[in-house]
C-alpha cells in the first residue's frame, strides 16, 4: 500500500460514497416532511371557535351575509365535514411518518456500521501515518513517498470529516424518528380521544338545536291552531248574537200579529153579540 498512488485514491471512497447517499436520503425526508399536523390541529381549533362564538358583520353587507348564513343546521354539518377532512389529512400524514419511520430505522443501523468502518480505516491510517519517518528513511524516492504520506493525510482528513458527518446523521436521524414517533402520538390521540369528542358534542348540539327546530315548528302549529280556534270561536259567538237578535225579531213580530189576531177575535165576538142581540129582537117582534 505504501507508495501506491492508486490505493490513497481509493482508501475509503466506498464509505464515503454510502455516507453520502445517506445523507441524501435524509435531505429527501427533511425536505418532503411538513408540519401539517399543528396546521390542521391550529385549523380545527380556530373552526370550532368560530363555530362557538362567530363574529358578527355590520353593515349592509352584514345584514347580507346573516340572511344568508342564517342556517345554524348547515353550520353544525359543515364543520362536521371539516372534521372528516381534518381526521383524512391526518390519516395520511400518519401513514407518511410511519414509512419515513422505518426507513429511519432501516438506515440508522447502516450508518452506525459505516462510521465504525471509518474509524477503523482512519486507525489505520494514522498507523501507517506514523511509520513515516522510517519509511521514507529506507527509501531513496523520498520525494515521492512523501507526496504519497500527504496525499494519506488529506484522505485521513477527509474521512474524519465524513465520520463527522454520518456521526452528526445519526443524532440527527435518531431525533427525526423520535419526533416523528411523538407526532404519531398526537395523531392517533386527536383521531381517537380529541376529534371524537369533539364530534359527539358537535352532535349533541346538533340534536339540540333539531329538537329546538321541532318544538319551535310545534309551538308555531299550536299557536297557529289557537288562532285558528280563537277566530272561529269569535265567529260562532257572532252568529250567536245574530241568531239571538233574529229571535227577538221574530217574538217581536209573533207578539204583534197575536194582538191583531184577538183584536180580530174580539170584534168578532162583538159582531156575533150584536147578531144575538139583533136575532132576538126579530123573534120577539114576531111574538
Amino acid at each position: 500500500m505504501v507508495g501506491n498512488h492508486d490505493s490513497i485514491t481509493l482508501f475509503g471512497t466506498d464509505l464515503q460514497s454510502k455516507v453520502s447517499d445517506v445523507s441524501k436520503s435524509v435531505s429527501e425526508i427533511l425536505l418532503h416532511g411538513n408540519d401539517e399536523l399543528e396546521d390542521i390541529l391550529h385549523e380545527i381549533s380556530t373552526e370550532l371557535e368560530m363555530f362557538q362564538a362567530p363574529k358578527a358583520k355590520t353593515g349592509i353587507g352584514g345584514l347580507l351575509h346573516n340572511r344568508i348564513n342564517h342556517n345554524p343546521i348547515k353550520k353544525y354539518f359543515d364543520i362536521l365535514y371539516f372534521l372528516d377532512k381534518a381526521s383524512l389529512a391526518m390519516k395520511l400524514q400518519e401513514a407518511q411518518l410511519l414509512k419515513d419511520s422505518k426507513l429511519l430505522e432501516m438506515i440508522i443501523p447502516r450508518l452506525n456500521d459505516y462510521s465504525t468502518q471509518i474509524g477503523s480505516l482512519l486507525e489505520y491510517g494514522k498507523s501507517v501515518l506514523e511509520k513515516k519517518a522510517e519509511v521514507v528513511g529506507e527509501n531513496s524516492d523520498e520525494s515521492d513517498l512523501s507526496k504519497w504520506y500527504s496525499r494519506l493525510q488529506r484522505r485521513i482528513e477527509d474521512l474524519s470529516i465524513t465520520n463527522t458527518i454520518a456521526n452528526q446523521n445519526i443524532v440527527q436521524m435518531e431525533l427525526m424518528l423520535d419526533n416523528n414517533r411523538l407526532i404519531v402520538d398526537k395523531i392517533l390521540f386527536a383521531l381517537n380521544g380529541t376529534i371524537p369528542t369533539w364530534r359527539n358534542q358537535i352532535s349533541i348540539l346538533l340534536g339540540i338545536e333539531k329538537m329546538n327546530n321541532n318544538m319551535a315548528v310545534q309551538k308555531s302549529a299550536i299557536s297557529a291552531t289557537e288562532d285558528y280556534l280563537e277566530e272561529k270561536y269569535k265567529e260562532i259567538r257572532r252568529d250567536i248574537r245574530k241568531l239571538k237578535r233574529g229571535k227577538e225579531f221574530d217574538y217581536n213580530k209573533l207578539k204583534s200579529v197575536n194582538i191583531k189576531l184577538e183584536e180580530s177575535i174580539n170584534a168578532l165576538a162583538e159582531v156575533e153579540e150584536k147578531d144575538k142581540q139583533i136575532k132576538n129582537e126579530l123573534r120577539m117582534n114576531n111574538i
